[in-house]
């Protein structure tokens, strides 16, 4: 699998396993070989990581991309996650994350 956005060149994270961190290595090589299939990954320059640079720089509409927010809850001794997705160029306020 390869596949272009703007100028960014994806390709399937089996081929190109070293563009990901571990634990994001770690956990998609626990899903199901179909689902692996499915996920792509590209190398970025890191000066472009944001949003709306990542968008401008790789000629991407900016309808296309997003900036991702993880968050961790924790009650007792049960964890769980939420990712948060916003459009470039959006502001989000974290202390109204933190009271979800």
């Amino acid at each position: 699998m390869t596949m272009k956005v703007g100028t960014l060149e994806f390709f399937s994270v089996k081929v190109r396993p070293e563009l990901l961190s571990s634990p994001t290595r770690n956990y998609l090589s626990s899903l199901p070989e179909a689902d692996q299939a499915q996920v792509g990954v590209a190398k970025i320059d890191p000066a472009y990581a944001g949003g709306e640079e990542l968008c401008g720089h790789y000629d991407i509409d900016l309808s296309l991309g997003g900036n991702c927010i993880v968050i961790e809850a924790t009650r007792a001794d049960r964890k769980w996650y939420a990712a948060c997705l916003v459009s470039p160029g959006s502001r989000v306020d974290m202390a109204l994350l933190g009271s979800c």
